[in-house]
């Protein structure tokens, strides 16, 4: 992602301290009068960003910048789905979602993907563990796609699919693939 700033409310500091050294977001120095004039065109800021003066960048960066701020902040929420997805996600979906991306073109049948759902059965120990909740997991997380009636469905790996794969595998290259299940 591109620059990045760190938020952090000081509620002793004083609002009209410019600031005097280069942040985070590569913005140079403000003075305190257009701190001023910033905290003036946006109203009233909320009591965790009085007296953060890297937070009136931040307001000038967006203003500046608005389709890079509109792009980081689609790619940081993604992530934080690919995160919440990598804790909640079984091992054998992983290890499912990595045969089909080799193939991402390819519609499977459920029948030829049984394989995962039978390891993930008798890894788990859990005969309760319904098939539909098994392959609806990544279909509701966006990672696959589903075609055709309940009893007779298709599956293929979306492109957030493959993207989580990639992210998973390069921000947990150790164990992206040792999930238990």
């Amino acid at each position: 992602m591109g620059g990045s700033f760190k938020a952090t409310p000081q509620a002793d500091q004083q609002f009209s301290e410019s600031v005097n050294s280069k942040n985070d977001l590569g913005l140079g120095a403000i003075s305190a009068n257009e701190s001023h004039a910033i905290y003036s065109e946006h109203g009233k800021l909320p009591p965790e960003l009085i007296g953060d003066p890297l937070a009136i960048k931040a307001i000038q960066f967006v203003k500046d910048n608005p389709i890079q701020t509109v792009v980081e902040y689609k790619n940081l929420s993604k992530f934080y789905g690919f995160e919440r997805t990598f804790n909640l996600i079984y091992g054998t979906q992983i290890s499912l979602l990595d045969m089909l991306s080799k193939t991402p073109d390819k519609v499977f049948n459920q029948a030829e993907l049984m394989t995962f759902y039978y390891l993930h059965q008798g890894l788990a120990n859990n005969p309760k563990y319904l098939i539909e909740d098994f392959f609806n997991f990544p279909v509701k997380f966006g990672l696959l796609n589903a075609f055709g009636p309940p009893d007779s469905r298709s599956f293929q790996i979306t492109y957030l699919g493959q993207d989580f794969l990639s992210y998973i595998k390069s921000n947990y290259q150790l164990i992206w693939n040792t999930r238990a299940f």
